[in-house]
């Protein structure tokens, strides 16, 4: 992946012999891909010549990959966007990306920990952070617990007593 391009799907599998891919999107907004006109997979941009969305899961026929043993390939590739056709956040969203590899720290400034991944909950996403000693603890991603969130400076955490 280049730094200019987006994760927004996973390809699972094909489906049926028409060339079509069934992929796992990963992003908050399913919707998405209904205005996505192309996709990004193996350096290549393709264009997507129709899709459609079915129990959480995303159909994409590609133009010129019109037969199964052309998409064959693909299974299991991520597929890319630009960053620049990104969805528009409001403000204090965040792409995963972004905060992924911050550092956290507490009022104090004290280092705690840095991001490694988010957990995704149906309530709220989880940060596992991973300090210094490589253990890893989990923080809610709520107001109660992150105080600021600063792209380029790191979190600001209120960790509960015993958090950390």
């Amino acid at each position: 992946m280049k730094t200019d391009q987006l994760i927004i799907g996973k390809i699972l599998n094909t489906h049926g012999i028409k060339g079509t891919i069934k992929v796992q999107p990963i992003t908050s907004d399913i919707n998405r891909f209904k205005s996505l006109n192309y996709i990004i997979l193996d350096d290549l941009k393709i264009e997507i010549s129709n899709r459609r969305i079915s129990n959480n899961l995303v159909y994409l026929d590609l133009k010129g990959y019109d037969d199964i043993n052309k998409v064959l390939p693909f299974k299991g590739k991520y597929i890319y966007i630009l960053e620049d056709d990104r969805i528009n956040l409001k403000e204090g969203e965040y792409f995963q990306y972004q905060v992924i590899g911050l550092n956290c720290y507490d009022a104090e400034n004290n280092l705690l920990g840095t991001v490694k991944s988010i957990l995704e909950n149906p309530v709220h996403d989880i940060l596992e952070i991973e300090d210094e000693c490589n253990t890893v603890h989990y923080v809610p991603f709520i107001d109660n617990f992150i105080v600021s969130v600063d792209l380029e400076k790191g979190i600001i955490l209120n960790p509960i007593e015993g958090m950390f």
